[in-house]
């Protein structure tokens, strides 16, 4: 007579659960929508100018300037901070069928400021 041996399964060993960083300050993320609001013509270009660096503003003028993202809207934003004077944002952007993402680079060095602001996917 065959007899066979039923073993329980082994149990899946995971890594824990990743704890929360810290929430990134109100004021940096209001930043980010700004930089997200003046892109769509919903803001003027010059309250931003000082808070963004040469090239992310020369970027936001382009696509401003550009027209695409007049009838656009904004989608849901994800933020986190990898330093205590980082934050680094994504923002959905709805435009037309498609969505796009809005990505920054917050740094608080005196006060919040954009150091790099990029659109992916506004090229295709």
């Amino acid at each position: 007579m065959l007899t066979s041996r039923i073993t329980a399964p082994q149990p899946v060993l995971r890594p824990p659960a990743a704890q929360p960083g810290p929430r990134p300050p109100h004021q940096a993320l209001q930043l980010a929508v700004a930089v997200v609001e003046a892109m769509m013509g919903r803001r003027p270009l010059h309250h931003l100018r000082s808070r963004l660096d040469p090239h992310s503003f020369q970027r936001l003028v382009a696509l401003r300037t550009s027209g695409r993202f007049t009838r656009s809207q904004m989608g849901g934003l994800r933020s986190q901070m990898p330093s205590p004077t980082a934050v680094e944002v994504s923002i959905r952007i709805s435009l037309g069928t498609r969505w796009l993402v809005c990505v920054l680079r917050l740094d608080n060095r005196s006060d919040w400021g954009c150091s790099d602001f990029l659109v992916l996917g506004a090229d295709g």
